[in-house]
């Protein structure tokens, strides 16, 4: 999460420089719309950038907000009201961690169209027009993993996958990639790959 904090440190100093220069210190406020305040991850990911808004505010003399849009559990349908609540609430950036980067295309395509900069972590939306993604090699994360447990169980046993969201682009992958590069060792049976919300 440290990289995320690079980010949010990056995007909120490009727009403190967009903005006119004025006396008035200028406010941004950046939307994080994370899967779900379930997953101990985003609840740190939410605590590192609120401390990094409030240091860079505090380093740049305006104010940075980050506004919590994360559903309590995963909904994508609820991710594509917050981002549309975002833009409502005039944020001029969101962090999007995509639980279904095909079914949030339109949504992500129409906050950049009102001008809002839209970057996703951990989870794409690869064919929208956000301006970045920052997440890990999820096919090399998969085939590491695979590599690793074969290495733990001795080149024999049995492994299932927790792969998560079914729709998550990301645990897909990795998902796939353990799938795959099991299969360099034989002693390893895979016995279930199993996806929850």
């Amino acid at each position: 999460m440290r990289k995320l904090l690079a980010i949010l440190t990056a995007v909120a100093a490009a727009l403190m420089a967009a903005g006119p220069a004025a006396t008035q210190p200028r406010a941004i406020k950046i939307a994080l719309i994370a899967k779900s305040e379930a997953n101990f991850v985003f609840l740190s990911a939410r605590r590192g950038a609120e401390e990094k808004a409030a240091a860079l505010s505090r380093q740049h003399g305006g104010r940075i907000e980050v506004s919590w849009l994360t559903p309590s559990k995963e909904d994508v349908a609820q991710q594509a009201e917050r981002i549309r609540q975002a833009v409502r609430e005039r944020c001029q950036a969101i962090l999007l961690s995509a639980s279904d980067g095909p079914a949030l295309t339109a949504d992500v395509n129409a906050a950049v169209e009102q001008d809002v900069e839209v970057m996703t972590f951990d989870s794409d939306v690869p064919s929208s027009k956000r301006f970045a993604f920052y997440g890990a090699d999820d096919t090399d994360l998969g085939e590491k993993v695979a590599g690793d447990l074969a290495t733990l169980l001795g080149g024999k046993g049995q492994v299932a996958i927790l792969a998560g969201n079914p729709n998550a682009g990301n645990l897909k992958a990795r998902s796939d990639a353990v799938r795959r590069a099991l299969g360099r060792y034989p002693g390893v049976e895979l016995v279930a790959v199993v996806n929850h919300a």
